[in-house]
């Protein structure tokens, strides 16, 4: 689009920081994004790029992660079209299911 990764990081990392100054005592979990399919997938490089920079910032800050590409990705590292999705870029009730697993998980472990 018309910003690059790293502006649109920029303001994510922007963010992160604010919350933890504002809030010290939230939970901040980072999460990746999900991969794209179908008319979407042109998208996947950003996508994967940008996810790294997310996993590197969990990591510095030591923050939750919830890897959300890696829990829906096909083997192509694609969203499924079909039941996870209808359009390679929304989630069906399979994807959000998914994600509420993770999240549950993240809480537990607090």
């Amino acid at each position: 689009g018309r910003h690059s990764i790293e502006e649109i990081f920029g303001g994510f990392h922007f963010a992160i920081n604010a919350m933890q100054e504002e809030c010290p005592d939230a939970l901040i979990c980072l999460v990746t994004t999900t991969p794209t399919g179908s008319n979407y997938e042109f998208m996947n490089q950003a996508v994967m790029d940008y996810n790294e920079l997310v996993k590197q910032l969990a990591e510095e800050k030591g923050l939750p992660l919830i890897d959300m590409f890696a829990l829906v990705a096909d083997e192509n590292n694609q969203m499924p079209v079909g039941d996870m999705s209808g359009d390679g870029l929304h989630f069906g009730d399979p994807g959000f299911a998914r994600y509420g697993e993770a999240i549950t998980e993240v809480l537990e472990d607090r």
